[in-house]
């Protein structure tokens, strides 16, 4: 359901984040029919929402965050959202740490709590090796590890670890636009210790970045999966 402009009456909104509103069009489209399929009832405020304001906190703008902070929640308020569904994990943190008064849940999270709903793709004998890749923030930061994976797992896939904990893919901090070199490299070295096929990731900015430098492995964002 989308809005523009007028009050809306459901308390969740999807937020993308402006990774994929902007440049992973395709990955947004797929977690909308994936929350459709799954029957989760949740808004869009095209139009209205703002950035969440990470990359200008992470920039050190203190005062213009805290504006952003303020309209978005004015936003929210006049909506009557009281629950964000993130896909972004720098978005999420945001939402915790200074959007006051919000549930807000990652979309992996939702996804797994209706993985009866999800139909495995592959019998139990035919079982496809693919490598999970943990963003530093999904992992270290919200602790969400089980989700992407028993996803995976419920899909029919066997699940194999890089390194087995969370990783920065060389993207995050800004890295890759002040040290685009020392980025690539980050990445290069990553994906250089995959051992099947496909890597596999849950976060846009790894999974863009990731892509970007691969060669002999194909990178796939979770929702890729879902849908093949």
């Amino acid at each position: 359901m989308d809005v523009l402009g007028k009050k809306i009456f459901g308390k969740t909104l999807f937020y993308p984040g402006c990774i994929l509103k902007y440049k992973a069009k395709k990955i947004l489209q797929n977690y909308e029919e994936i929350l459709g399929n799954l029957r989760v009832n949740y808004v869009r405020l095209h139009g209205i929402e703002q950035c969440c304001g990470s990359p200008v906190l992470s920039a050190g703008y203190t005062e213009d965050f805290k504006r952003v902070v303020d309209a978005n929640m004015q936003v929210f308020k006049d909506q009557n959202i009281s629950r964000i569904i993130t896909v972004c994990s720098g978005c999420h943190v945001t939402f915790l740490e200074h959007y006051p008064n919000l549930k807000i849940e990652h979309v992996t999270q939702v996804i797994g709590g209706e993985l009866n709903k999800l139909l495995p793709k592959r019998l139990p004998t035919e079982l496809e090796e693919v490598t999970y890749f943990e963003p530093c923030k999904l992992g270290s930061k919200l602790n969400i590890h089980h989700e992407p994976r028993a996803i995976l797992q419920r899909l029919g896939y066997a699940v194999k670890e890089l390194d087995g904990k969370a990783s920065c893919c060389g993207a995050g901090g800004g890295l890759k636009m002040n040290s685009p070199n020392i980025s690539n490299r980050i990445a290069q070295q990553l994906l250089a210790k995959v051992k099947t096929p496909k890597l596999v990731t849950a976060c846009p900015n790894c999974y863009l970045h990731l892509k970007e430098n691969a060669t002999d492995v194909e990178v796939l964002e979770l929702s890729e999966l879902m849908l093949e």
